[in-house]
């Protein structure tokens, strides 16, 4: 019986979180992972330092949106308990006007509902081949920064 109440939070928690990718806008995505995300949250993923607490979470969701404004996922598969989740999902949207498509495997640990831990497992070739293709868009990278920043300064906290 155990088994299988710790299987449906973790079912849950996949439920939501396809639910927040599915067509997120900036602020729509923070309003729906913001409330779960403890404060010292710790992630990591390719292409990026390992960072702590909520405020560098924000931060970098603001990089991606800024970078990929109409990202979206699809989960494809996943595995897990009511403390550790592992969601496979499609991450796509378009860079620099060239369609980008990422497989990801994200590992949550939980406390509950919060997610205390996130480490993200991905190829970042496709997306750092959308920016080596077209070099101006390298040059827009630098100016998605200000963009990045006037996102984090409007996320709902």
């Amino acid at each position: 019986m155990t088994a299988t109440i710790d299987r449906q939070r973790a079912a849950d928690f996949v439920d939501w979180f396809a639910e927040g990718w599915r067509a997120p806008t900036y602020e729509s995505f923070c309003r729906h992972f913001g409330p779960r995300i403890a404060a010292d949250v710790r992630m990591a993923q390719p292409l990026q330092r390992p960072y702590t607490g909520y405020d560098e979470f924000l931060r970098s969701f603001a990089t991606l949106f800024a970078i990929m404004p109409d990202v979206h996922a699809r989960v494809l598969d996943w595995r897990g308990d009511e403390r550790v989740v592992y969601i496979e999902f499609r991450l796509e949207g378009t860079v620099g006007g060239r369609p980008v498509r990422l497989e990801v495997c994200d590992r949550f640990t939980l406390d509950g509902e919060t997610v205390e831990e996130r480490h993200s497992f991905f190829d970042p070739a496709p997306l750092l081949g959308a920016f080596l293709r077209r070099p101006w868009a390298l040059l827009r990278l630098v100016r998605l920064r200000s963009r990045a920043r006037a996102l984090y300064e409007t996320a709902p906290r």
